[in-house]
């Protein structure tokens, strides 16, 4: 979705967020996998 946007006009603000969004949602799973081995 955010590439289909990105490609079809550039927007700096919706790829900004598109950008902020996946950052956030890596962060997140590396903070999930290194909790998950922390636990083990």
């Amino acid at each position: 979705m955010c590439l289909s946007t990105f490609n079809a006009h550039f927007r700096a603000p919706t790829f900004f967020v598109c950008f902020l969004l996946t950052n956030i949602i890596i962060l997140i799973m590396l903070n999930v996998i290194v909790h998950t081995v922390r636990t083990f």
